[in-house]
């Protein structure tokens, strides 16, 4: 069951996200400073909440990778903390590399249509 802070990390961040894309704060100069820089905030608040909630997860995860080993056996937890680095290290390789295919996919898709009409 995710803990509370999980959960107001993850409402922070589905808030944060849509309001830091905001591009238009008005005409005058005074203005668009001010938008700029509040888009710049919400930017860097929204990603110190994803970080955050990455290394929760992150030590939860190692953790219970490593439930079932003793203080009697340090090495092979280190093992088992390497490998499981190196799994969720080239997981992640995979699904990044997946959805840049995908994107470039669709941009092609997406260049087409608008060609053709």
């Amino acid at each position: 069951r995710p803990s509370p802070l999980l959960r107001a990390q993850a409402l922070l961040i589905l808030l944060l996200e849509p309001a830091a894309m905001l591009e238009k704060f008005g005409t005058t100069g005074c203005r668009r400073r001010v938008g700029v820089q509040f888009s710049s905030f919400v930017q860097l608040l929204s990603k110190a909440a994803a970080t955050t909630s990455m290394i929760v997860w992150n030590d939860a995860l190692a953790y219970s990778v490593t439930a079932g080993i003793g203080e009697e056996q340090p090495e092979v937890k280190q093992r088992t903390l390497l490998l499981y680095s190196l799994t969720m290290t080239f997981a992640g390789s995979a699904v990044s590399m997946q959805f840049q295919s995908w994107s470039r996919h669709l941009t092609t898709l997406s260049e087409a249509s608008a060609r053709s009409a």
